[in-house]
């Protein structure tokens, strides 16, 4: 868990491993750390972070909803003609 994370969750896949962690700004508000890691071509660990701030965590979340909605809607096989 990331040092003054909240609640961590790591997603690790084939070729990347995310991690989204819910920490507490020094202001006391919440915000969501998500970051991602991977091998680039010289074999070096780049990490790319930022932030989901409290305020625009309903947003943000409404908007990756339609988003993986498209996804799976443009990912799956055409239909078979009958």
């Amino acid at each position: 868990m990331q040092k003054n994370a909240k609640h961590t969750e790591t997603v690790k896949t084939k070729s990347n491993t995310y991690y989204l962690d819910l920490k507490e700004a020094s202001n006391g508000n919440l915000y969501i750390s998500v970051a991602g890691g991977r091998k680039n071509k010289d074999g070096e660990f780049e990490t790319v972070r930022f932030a989901i701030w409290q305020e625009d965590v309903p947003e943000f979340a409404a908007a990756m909803a339609r988003m993986v909605e498209q996804f799976t809607a443009q990912t799956q096989p055409a239909p078979a003609n009958a």
